[in-house]
């Protein structure tokens, strides 16, 4: 059962760490980071498999490297927290990126949606989306939007055209 366990996983990993390889270099940003974390993490964990071959392999011919097996068990550690936070990456990558618009996008939106002696152009969100940080971003464009739209009549289209295609 031990030696189906190992040539089970060693093949998962391996299979795992080739398809996550070969998408490397087809996918950008988040997703790329997340498949060099997870193709690290099965490399480590496809050593650990290997120490344990040639641990039990020894142990079959009479020698006894059982402390080779245990002493490499930080490598599933070290794997496995490499894989998990592949798998968790791309979910929590995208969020990191709009919490830094979000954060880059205050002054400009202190400026034109902020209080101008009339009422504020910014719906107020619920306490309960208070970690929705795409819900607040996308509310924070759309009062800097507003706040452009009640400007136009002062902004130069030519001016704003140039500005828009250097940037």
């Amino acid at each position: 059962m031990i030696v189906l366990y190992l040539m089970a996983h060693t093949v998962a990993a391996v299979t795992t760490t080739m398809l996550c390889w070969s998408w490397i270099g087809k996918v950008k940003r988040w997703t790329r980071g997340s498949l060099a974390l997870l193709v690290l993490g099965w490399l480590f964990t496809s050593a650990y498999s290997v120490v344990k071959f040639v641990a039990l392999t020894a142990h079959w011919l009479g020698r006894h490297w059982d402390g080779l097996s245990t002493s490499v068990a930080p490598l599933v550690a070290v794997g496995s927290c490499l894989a998990s936070a592949g798998y968790i990456l791309p979910l929590v990558g995208p969020r990191i990126d709009s919490a830094v618009t979000f954060v880059r996008l205050r002054p400009l939106f202190r400026l034109l949606a902020g209080p101008t002696g009339r009422r504020r152009c910014v719906t107020e969100l619920s306490w309960r989306t208070i970690g929705d940080v795409e819900l607040r971003l996308t509310t924070r464009e759309t009062a800097i939007r507003d706040g452009l739209k009640r400007l136009a009549g002062q902004l130069d289209d030519q001016v704003w055209q140039t500005a828009y295609r250097d940037a």
